[in-house]
């Protein structure tokens, strides 16, 4: 296929067409993270989490995957660790990933953050295969150590509106 549209003249004997290649450049996937579907925040890492994501290219859909990172500390100090969960092969253009995993198996202390993302990628085996990735939810565990969050809030006393007069201008 050329880069760029190209029009061909056939001829055989007195017939005769044109024949225009026009080249459709590919698009990455496109992926949407369904479940969970919004940011929580746990007082205690227990208990198991579903993820699902639908999945869709104009080409076809290679292989799919979760990402988790758990991000621990604070300050300038921060560790992070990756994991993979619930790799899938597909064989269409659409396709749906889930994975279901237990928070006892990811050692979380409080203050620690799970992110998770939803990577899938294209058969495209010409220009070299695109990916999607997909970020939306996040699990906050609460450190108990941390008291600004649960006893500092004060709220704010409300002061009274000001008004202003307006005077008629004769």
């Amino acid at each position: 296929m050329p880069a760029a549209p190209v029009a061909w003249r056939l001829r055989a004997a007195a017939h005769e067409r044109l024949l225009v290649l026009e080249p459709a450049p590919d698009s990455a996937p496109v992926v949407v993270l369904t479940l969970p579907t919004r940011d929580s925040i746990l007082r205690k890492p227990t208990g198991q989490i579903r993820f699902t994501a639908t999945a869709t290219d104009d080409y076809g859909l290679a292989s799919g995957v979760f990402e988790l990172i758990v991000s621990s500390g604070g300050g300038e100090n921060f560790t992070f660790k990756a994991r993979s969960i619930g790799t899938a092969t597909f064989t269409g253009k659409t396709g749906e990933l889930a994975a279901t995993i237990s928070l006892d198996t990811l050692d979380l202390k409080g203050g620690d953050m799970l992110h998770l993302r939803a990577v899938v990628r294209d058969r495209n085996n010409v220009t070299g295969p695109a990916s999607a990735r997909r970020t939306r939810a996040r699990c906050a565990l609460r450190d108990p150590t941390n008291t600004i969050l649960s006893t500092s809030i004060r709220r704010r006393r409300r002061r009274p509106r000001r008004t202003r007069s307006v005077s008629a201008c004769c």
